[in-house]
């Protein structure tokens, strides 16, 4: 019997283990600014639930390497390119009960990504956890 993976096409460049890397991946889309040129074609992706970033991008040798960048204590919802190619990931303060109205409080929050040594003095960071340091 053939291996039914021939029948796929392509195998995935990159693998997300749910339970232990996290329960909901989300695509954050490529960097593409021409400030960041450290974060350039970087296709980004983070978790709801743990608040995790990682990156995905090819090596000097052409190998996909899929990183952790950040671990955060935001919860990611999704994200956004602007005309300059900026990303931006939206994040909420999320609540668990039937009593919540999203509408009459709402909690979210938009995060520009920007490499490490280039955040404006002025501008807040997520809070990241533990010891966790950001990653250029």
């Amino acid at each position: 019997m053939a291996c039914p993976r021939a029948q796929l096409g392509t195998l995935p460049v990159a693998e997300y283990q749910h339970g232990s890397d996290g329960i909901s991946v989300t695509g954050l889309g490529v960097s593409r600014h021409a400030d960041y040129p450290a974060l350039a074609g970087i296709y980004f992706a983070g978790d709801w639930a743990t608040g995790k970033l990682w990156g995905l991008a090819r090596d000097e040798a052409g190998v996909w390497q899929f990183e952790e960048l950040l671990d955060t204590e935001i919860f990611l919802t999704g994200a956004g390119e602007d005309a300059a190619g900026n990303l931006y990931i939206t994040a909420c303060a999320c609540q668990f009960s039937r009593d919540y109205d999203a509408f009459a409080n709402p909690t979210g929050t938009v995060w520009r990504l920007v490499e490490a040594d280039k955040v404006p003095t002025e501008a807040e960071t997520a809070p990241l956890l533990g010891d966790a340091t950001p990653v250029a």
